[in-house]
């Protein structure tokens, strides 16, 4: 990565009562069900309505985020719920847009900066922010506005952001270290299982540190145009702070978005056909292969035959 940075953070958005996104309720929400608890559930207990996982768009206050991460590990008995959200958060679309922004990223350093830069798409009160010091760099985490710090939500962040790296980079990310801003538990299994790194508990923030050459490691990218996009709503939802829904797309922006998508579409529809024609290569070829074969054994059984009848 070119040049060198101290640290890329993104001042909070002016504050309101609305933190998370619907987005990020319908993400614990889908983690819990994974688990075994019924998402109304979760709903119910902490006081939103049945319908608040079909909006689009929409946030919740911080006090509703403590209690979906609160009593989701209540309801499951589940200490670590946070990583669990975090991990099951990878294979999920949610938040796409956040992700992809990092996910056509040149190297692993350009895609952290861009969670940073974009990271109000999905949570308006927290920080996250991208350090150097010397041959480390640390990406950081905060404890959030709340007195006792939700460990659930920095488990989930961490656990999500090196389970991601990993899946873009198509191998192993190594950390020096992880740091946490809560006391140690009493079970480590899964921080070891997923973290695979040495852990630090009491520390002065939540962190995933790693050696400063890693943030140059080249990513394999794809349909950066999105990236454009994501530029533009990021831009409408800082200059509109108060609004209590998801920045829609603006009228200028929505051709480009429909350009990509129909590019996108294009693709899958080239690679579908490209299967269809293979599996008709390879049916040709057995049926012709097949033929010979049969042909060359009815050759020898004629030959059998005459042979037979001049002797």
């Amino acid at each position: 990565m070119g040049g060198s940075f101290k640290s890329q953070s993104l001042p909070s958005i002016a504050s309101t009562a609305s933190a998370l996104s619907m987005t990020g309720v319908r993400m614990i929400a889908a983690a819990a069900a994974t688990r075994g608890l019924d998402p109304q559930e979760l709903l119910t207990t902490v006081g939103l309505a049945p319908t608040a996982l079909a909006e689009s768009d929409g946030w919740v206050p911080d006090v509703v985020e403590w209690q979906l991460w609160d009593e989701g590990a209540r309801l499951l008995r589940d200490p670590v719920f946070g990583l669990h959200v975090g991990e099951a958060m990878v294979n999920s679309e949610c938040p796409e847009i956040l992700y992809h922004a990092a996910r056509v990223a040149p190297t692993v350093g350009q895609a952290l900066q861009r969670l940073v830069r974009f990271f109000s798409v999905f949570h308006r009160r927290t920080r996250v922010h991208l350090e150097v010091d010397g041959e480390l760099a640390r990406f950081v985490k905060d404890g959030g506005a709340r007195i006792v710090p939700c460990s659930h939500g920095s488990l989930a962040v961490l656990s999500n952001v090196l389970l991601r790296l990993r899946g873009w980079l198509g191998g192993p990310f190594p950390l020096r270290e992880v740091w946490f801003m809560h006391p140690r538990p009493a079970n480590l299994d899964e921080y070891v299982r997923i973290f695979a790194a040495p852990l630090r508990f009491e520390r002065p923030c939540n962190a995933l540190i790693c050696e400063r050459s890693q943030l140059d490691w080249q990513l394999p990218t794809r349909a950066p145009e999105l990236l454009e996009l994501l530029v533009v709503v990021v831009r409408e939802s800082s200059l509109h702070p108060d609004v209590k829904h998801s920045p829609k797309i603006p009228s200028d922006a929505r051709p480009r978005f429909a350009n990509v998508r129909k590019r996108r579409v294009g693709r899958e529809a080239n690679a579908f056909m490209l299967t269809m024609f293979l599996m008709f290569v390879f049916y040709v070829s057995f049926s012709a292969v097949t033929t010979m074969l049969l042909i060359k054994k009815m050759k020898s059984i004629f030959n059998r035959g005459a042979l037979c009848i001049l002797a």
